[in-house]
């Protein structure tokens, strides 16, 4: 079980995506995706991925390639053995290309080779595989800078995002951004749902999580609780209850399950009989 990752080098494609991740897993495994307020898209080149269906109590084979939206709920992911996939993060502002218009009611019907083009998406496969060498950053910049470039961005969706995203560390309250972009409160909170697919809460809360846990997986020595204050919890139990929330877990027991270098991915497979 492996994950490599690499960040974008292109000026333009470093605006829209956060990482790049590569995943080679052996064996058949539970995974159990936590909300961190990115959209996911992915390229499977060996193997399987099914994606549990609450309504349907069961499991649906993924698409070898797509996308998924940010989100305030975990997802169960059942990944076969001999898995090797390539998964993209796209920042919240990617939904400013008139690409994902109507993406929160329709984003199981976005198609990433649509987004790349044919001939593009033939390279992202290829691509997609690293085996034992490192992600090839400059040949993916190459691809999704010319898909980028295809499209105009939607300047009053980018401007509401890049307004959220620019207050969020001091934390963001609706009043003030609906004063700041001159709209009323229900206005932006409407629009914040419709196009983020959130609502401004629940995206307040989504962030600051992700931002914690990542604070936290990349600092060795750090201070669950203690050093959580700083991002904006009010105290210990406020930061549990948040975890417990999101995750399902005490914080103690969740970082235990973060066996990837990434905090929104963990390993269920004890529960893997439970969802079956």
């Amino acid at each position: 079980m492996n994950l490599k990752e690499a960040y974008p080098k292109n000026p333009l494609v470093e605006r829209f995506v956060d990482r790049y991740q590569y995943y080679n897993i052996e064996k058949t495994t539970l995974l159990k995706s936590i909300p961190n307020g990115k959209i996911e898209s992915w390229v499977i080149n060996n193997g399987s991925c099914q994606l549990w269906d609450d309504n349907l109590q069961g499991f649906n084979e993924n698409k070898q390639s797509g996308f998924y939206p940010a989100s305030n709920s975990t997802a169960y992911f059942k990944i076969d053995g001999g898995f090797k996939c390539l998964n993209i993060k796209w920042n919240l502002n990617a939904l400013a290309l008139p690409f994902f218009r109507r993406f929160q009611n329709d984003w199981s019907n976005f198609s990433l080779e649509e987004f790349v083009g044919k001939d593009s998406f033939s390279e992202l496969i290829h691509f997609s595989c690293p085996e034992n060498k490192e992600i090839e950053v400059r040949m993916l910049d190459k691809i999704f800078a010319k898909a980028i470039s295809s499209h105009h961005i939607d300047i009053k969706i980018s401007e509401m995002i890049n307004t959220i995203l620019t207050h969020f560390p001091n934390g963001f309250k609706v009043p003030d951004l609906a004063s700041n972009m001159c709209v009323s409160t229900k206005t932006l909170e409407r629009q914040i749902k419709s196009h983020l697919g959130l609502f401004p809460k629940e995206l307040s809360n989504i962030l600051r999580f992700s931002t914690t846990t990542n604070y936290h997986l990349n600092r060795q020595g750090s201070h669950f609780f203690t050093d959580s204050i700083k991002f904006g919890y009010y105290d210990q139990s406020h930061f549990i209850k948040e975890c417990k929330k999101v995750t399902g877990y005490a914080p103690t027991e969740f970082f235990s399950k973060l066996k990837f270098s990434t905090n929104d991915l963990i390993i269920e497979n004890d529960n893997l009989t439970l969802k079956t």
